[in-house]
């Protein structure tokens, strides 16, 4: 059972990750259990994980701050064992090296330059850069057919389901997270469908998160021509018969 001052540390961090949103990453407690928390990590632009998410998991000791949290991946990435508890610093494979001062952001976005670095580990492992960009384009599939995903995360399985409908068949959805300078805008993430007849594509003139299938868009250049010819033939009838 965690403790009054666990319970107080922990709700304040999420309020604090709310506030203010660390790139690249999604935290948040369970609703049953506040020591128990799941995360989101979007692979950054220029690595192996562009394009990915992955979902990972924390499970605080009663005593947080004062001991380090386990930690284990779900989503197979091509850099670590899933659901085996890795050894990191801010992890309880080391509790000797533990700082209480560390928190929720600073421990994922440790462990998210950790995945982007080639260091060894126990539960690290190494693939080729083709087997990780492989697994990073059907890993937001494969999240959508995880359990805690469909549990934690159901605000954004539903947010990939409106920008790509296609979503539940396709095997392949790459996901283009928000610029650091706009994560307090609220800019959401946008998810295509790459290397594929139904690739959608978000307007030229990022007016919206929604995104249009490049069909659609070509289309509407002629319309709108069509539309301006017809409508100017029309006032000019209009004039010339008064």
């Amino acid at each position: 059972m965690a403790s009054r001052f666990a319970i107080k540390r922990l709700t304040s961090e999420y309020k604090d990750l709310v506030k203010s949103p660390t790139p690249y990453i999604i935290a948040r407690p369970s609703e049953d259990d506040i020591l128990l928390w799941y995360f989101l990590l979007t692979g950054p632009p220029d690595t192996d994980y562009e394009g990915g998410q992955y979902i990972g998991q924390l499970r605080f000791p009663a005593n947080y701050p004062f001991g380090p949290p386990n930690i284990r991946m779900k989503t197979p990435s091509g850099r670590f064992e899933v659901e085996h508890s890795l050894c990191l610093s801010m992890s309880d494979f080391h509790k000797e090296s533990w700082n209480p001062a560390w928190n929720v952001s600073t421990i994922l976005a440790g462990l998210l330059s950790f995945m982007c670095s080639e260091e060894s580990s126990t539960g690290a492992i190494r693939a080729s850069p083709e087997v990780r960009q492989r697994l990073a384009s059907k890993s937001v599939k494969w999240n959508m057919n995880n359990v805690v995903f469909q549990t934690e995360f159901s605000d954004i399985m539903d947010q990939i389901k409106s920008q790509v409908p296609q979503a539940e068949v396709l095997s392949e959805i790459k996901v283009i997270p928000p610029k650091p300078e706009e994560l307090k805008t609220g800019v959401l993430p946008k998810y295509i469908i790459p290397k594929s007849s139904l690739i959608v594509t978000p307007p030229s003139d990022n007016s919206t998160n929604s995104y249009v299938h490049p069909s659609i868009r070509q289309n509407l250049v002629p319309i709108c021509v069509v539309f301006s010819t017809i409508s100017l033939a029309f006032y000019c009838y209009t004039i010339f018969n008064k």
